[in-house]
């Protein structure tokens, strides 16, 4: 293979990486916006990175030089490794989880494509590709807008309460993607009025974007259309954090652009007084919005609608979550300074020192993996080297912006990295936005590195130069084609088998959703023993669903597919042993597949409970999960000295109050049971599933509460409304009040799905549905 056709394979590649990976979803596994489209990402880095190597093996030219940059990004690289292998989890330090997808691993795919841009440098048509970023992320700004009004939009099904995420699945994915298009796209309109004395970096020798002797309107016409889509865009996704990273990176471009203003054709453009007045303006701007915020004006702008209880809502409950995370972050990095944790393993940090207030909010608030801060978060991954190596990558990319003959370019870059640090902040780093930083951090590096070379004497220069015709017919001809065929099994073992597990786990779920338990186990199986780096994810999956089919379900599933679901994991816990989430959900698989062998499961579940509560021991989940064991065994009042014990770490939170009202019953003591209950009802607690209004509405008709009853009876009907034993429940509440008409209505109702004669307590309904007039 020559290096002329690797090096266009390459750049195929790089168009490929460029507007397939924002593009790419598979709708048709879990996790279809991130885990499918890493993988993607990782297949095509993947070919292309042992392309280049075949290039540079045959070409000196091609091969990387220190730079500043790639000094920087080996350091960082170092320390990452080093975190990762010492850290508290490597494997999933390298890996991460596949709703992530975002470990070392994905860092080496990203450094590679930002190694093999910076090492072809000026041979890469730059202009051509921007635009190619540009036109991308002009589609999947109207795929968002065009969600708005259909969220089932090819197949897209993900809108985020109103706030569409495109293809990314997430709305705050996609403005991390929008941020970095929007800055490019500003350069290239900048560009547009360039004064002919001060082309840019993107031009060769004068030479306009596409040929010809000068620039089509037609040019300025698309970049603005796609930089109002992409703008409107970011603010329908009303992600806070972006909007805000966005306006801190116009004001610095502002502020630049008024100490040094670009020389551009169009004099105004060129006018130090001119860039001073929108900054100006904007501080107005701001002012006049913070203060008036509350307005009904501001709730009819996208985006900023979102600001309006921004204050309040840092102060009341609603934050807590993520105070807990941000608080729980520093500890960790207080604990271990130097390497810290290794990259993803903030969910042990957050175990270790989770705050029970966090409950107050609700269960999806009670597991974070993230601190929400990418500073925190790098702090805790790899300690305060870690993060002064990453944020170094920042500065080395400004210093080397600055650098270029560019002065145009500087400006947009330093708004640009501070813009996407400043969204960051409020978040952390994601598949959105990551290719695009790596893409910038190879282009100007590979720009840098060129107009370095530039000045290099021409005596000098023919030292870094190789002619191809210097290499053997035999290395030209065969090694390229030896490195893509290692790239390939690469992709088959890093990529390809995670997919496929992926797939078959949507099949599982699919199965379930179409009563097709057995089918649904056998494909849950088989994305469990695949060979991906998450198959401890899958396994997790596969244990759960069998033990809820089990439970909710009983005869559906042989007992061999519970213990194999059992047996996953057990397995996934062995494989992240640190990880609490891992004991204490085998609790709740133990507590529902103990009716194979109560003795034994209980006291498996007691032993996960001790070691769940040594890695989180302010965590409610593992008592209420606990004193489930402890019922199951018989000894109630055991069960609700363990629900006291999780009530006592925050009486605020609603489902600890729920559950130690249901002992409270369970135990006899009715009065108790009906005050807990009813608390945890009044702060607000949603039902899970139509089982919980119904077995405390029975607790409530047996301490004589029977309206309330009547009420929960009927939220469970809501809920399940084919449910003849609630229909059953009502009747007779009904009758017991004396209301004959409504309990004829329910139990007429239930007589035609269940045959009450069959019932052991037909002797006591007979007499009633004689006087109802019921047959």
């Amino acid at each position: 293979m020559l290096p002329r056709t690797l090096l266009k394979s390459i750049k195929f590649l790089i168009f490929t990486t460029v507007i397939g990976t924002p593009l790419f979803y598979f709708k048709w596994s879990v996790y279809p916006y991130t885990l499918t489209k890493q993988l993607f990402f990782q297949s095509v880095i993947e070919l292309l990175f042992v392309l280049w190597l075949a290039l540079a093996v045959q070409d000196k030219k091609y091969r990387p030089r220190w730079t500043p940059f790639t000094i920087g990004l080996t350091v960082f690289l170092l320390f990452l490794t080093f975190a990762a292998l010492f850290g508290v989890d490597p494997v999933r330090s390298f890996w991460s989880t596949y709703e992530r997808a975002i470990g070392v691993v994905a860092v080496y795919h990203l450094s590679a494509l930002a190694l093999v841009l910076s090492s072809l440098g000026r041979e890469l048509p730059w202009r051509k590709i921007f635009y190619a970023s540009l036109g991308t992320s002009f589609v999947l700004s109207v795929i968002a807008w065009m969600q708005l009004y259909n969220d089932s939009l090819l197949l897209l099904s993900e809108s985020a309460g109103g706030r569409p995420g495109s293809t990314f699945g997430n709305p705050s994915f996609l403005a991390d993607y929008l941020l970095f298009n929007i800055f490019i796209g500003t350069y290239l309109i900048f560009d547009y009025w360039r004064a002919k004395e001060d082309r840019g970096i993107l031009s060769e020798a004068g030479k306009p974007a596409f040929g010809g002797t000068r620039p089509s309107p037609y040019e300025l016409v698309f970049l603005f259309v796609v930089l109002a889509a992409n703008l409107s865009a970011l603010f329908i996704a009303q992600t806070r954090g972006a909007i805000i990273g966005l306006g801190v990176g116009a004001f610095i471009l502002l502020l630049f652009f008024a100490v040094r203003p670009p020389k551009l054709s169009v004099r105004t453009l060129s006018s130090r007084a001119f860039y001073a007045g929108i900054a100006a303006a904007i501080v107005l701007f701001g002012g006049i919005f913070w203060f008036t915020r509350g307005s009904a004006v501001w709730s009819k702008v996208p985006g900023l609608s979102r600001f309006k209880d921004i204050s309040s809502i840092l102060t009341t409950d609603e934050f807590i979550p993520r105070r807990a995370a941000l608080a729980a972050a520093w500890q960790g990095f207080l604990e271990k300074p130097i390497l810290g944790w290794g990259s993803e393993n903030f969910n042990i940090v957050f175990n270790a020192h989770y705050d029970p207030k966090t409950l107050e909010s609700s269960y999806g608030e009670t597991r974070f993996d993230k601190p929400h801060n990418f500073v925190m978060e790098s702090l805790v991954s790899g300690g305060i080297l870690l993060a002064l190596a990453y944020f170094t990558l920042f500065g080395l990319f400004v210093f080397e912006s600055v650098r270029l003959r560019d002065r145009l370019w500087a400006g947009i870059a330093i708004a640009a990295i501070i813009a996407y640090a400043t969204s960051d902040f409020f978040l952390f780093e994601t598949i959105g936005g990551l290719p695009m930083l790596y893409l910038l951090f190879g282009f100007v590096d590979g720009i840098y590195r060129s107009e370095k070379a530039m000045q290099v004497r021409p005596e000098n220069k023919k030292q870094h130069q190789a002619s191809p015709r210097a290499q053997s017919d035999l290395l030209r001809v065969y090694a390229p084609w030896g490195f893509l065929a290692i790239g390939c099994i690469g992709v088959y073992f890093v990529n390809i088998l995670s997919f496929k597990a992926s797939y078959n786990q949507w099949l599982g779920f699919d199965a379930i959703l179409h009563g097709q338990q057995k089918a649904a186990m056998d494909d849950f199986r088989a994305a469990a023993s695949t060979a991906s780096p998450y198959k401890w994810n899958f396994e997790r999956d596969f244990a759960a669903e069998a033990a809820q089919i089990y439970f909710y379900n009983p005869g559906f599933l042989s007992n061999q597919d519970v213990l194999d679901g059992v047996a996953a994991m057990e397995a996934a816990r062995d494989a992240h042993p640190l990880d609490a989430y891992n004991h204490y959900a085998l609790i709740d698989i133990y507590n529902q597949v103990s009716a194979l062998d109560v003795k034994k499961y209980t006291s498996e579940a007691e032993h996960e409970a001790q070691v769940a509560l040594e890695l989180s021991p302010n965590r409610q989940e593992i008592l209420f999960s606990l004193a489930k064991t402890k019922s199951i065994e018989g000894d109630n009042h055991a069960a609700l000295g363990v629900l006291k014990q999780a009530l006592d770490l925050d009486p605020k939170v609603p489902e600890s109050h729920f559950y130690y009202g249901l002992l409270a019953f369970a135990t006899g003591d009715s009065n108790l049971g009906y005050q807990e209950v009813e608390a945890s009802i009044q702060m607000g607690r949603k039902w899970k599933t139509y089982y919980e209004p119904r077995t405390v509405a029975n607790f409530f008709a047996d301490s004589g509460h029977l309206a309330e009853a009547i009420g929960l009876y009927k939220d469970a009907l809501v809920m399940e409304p084919e449910d003849a034993e609630t229909e059953i429940k009502l009747g007779m509440a009904y009758y017991a009040e004396g209301d004959m008409g409504n309990a004829r209505q329910y139990l007429s109702d239930a007589a035609k799905k269940f045959d009450f004669t069959k019932s052991p307590s037909y002797g006591e309904f007979k007499p009633i549905l004689d006087r109802l007039g019921i047959e």
